[in-house]
């Protein structure tokens, strides 16, 4: 998979000043809601048909798990509250409250929908991912979404969970990054875990 507007799907068709990869998102992101699209709204779209096309075609009973820091987080989070065949997701850097972390940056491409504040945020979006798995990796230090910020969200929607081995907030030391290491063994533990 390699998400619109990244990689060769970047689009150079649109006559742009902005050489840096935010700002063609952004370029990407408002085109399409010229079009009555938006980009996270394509982007679910594709990974869904990608997760039905699996389940459909290769084998209906395979775990299917999304895994993503910072944007790649975002649609992951998306993702598995739009599709119950995504069986879990594992998400690093990327969790509090639109008002408190994206909507502080101005436009940032991935998630602008013309008022989405009306109909969801970002706790909305992680309870519909219960009962199934969600980790959650989140740094001390992070510029855009902080450890605390991520603990708020936790704590509001751990209880829609139910099973508790399904919803972990995992604290890592440091800044906006991937934290592969935690993420997969965290993942691994979780799964091992359910199925014991």
């Amino acid at each position: 998979y390699e998400r619109i507007a990244c990689g060769y799907r970047r689009e150079l068709n649109l006559k742009t000043k902005n050489q840096e990869r935010r700002n063609q998102l952004i370029d990407t992101a408002f085109h399409l809601l010229a079009l009555n699209k938006t980009l996270i709204g394509e982007t679910i779209k594709e990974i869904n048909s990608l997760v039905n096309f699996i389940k459909e075609n290769i084998n209906k009973n395979l775990p299917i798990y999304l895994m993503g820091y910072s944007d790649g987080g975002t649609i992951s989070i998306a993702c598995a509250a739009a599709n119950e065949n995504i069986d879990g997701i594992a998400i690093g850097c990327c969790l509090g409250n639109y008002e408190d972390t994206s909507l502080k940056r101005n436009a940032t491409g991935l998630n602008d929908v013309p008022q989405f504040l009306n109909y969801f945020e970002v706790e909305d979006l992680i309870s519909l991912i219960a009962p199934r798995k969600c980790l959650i990796i989140a740094a001390s230090k992070d510029h855009i979404w902080p450890y605390y910020l991520a603990k708020k969200i936790y704590d509001k929607v751990k209880i829609n969970f139910q099973i508790v081995n399904n919803f972990k907030l995992i604290q890592v030391e440091g800044n906006h990054n991937y934290y592969p290491k935690e993420m997969w063994e965290h993942l691994n533990n979780m799964i091992d875990n359910n199925q014991n």
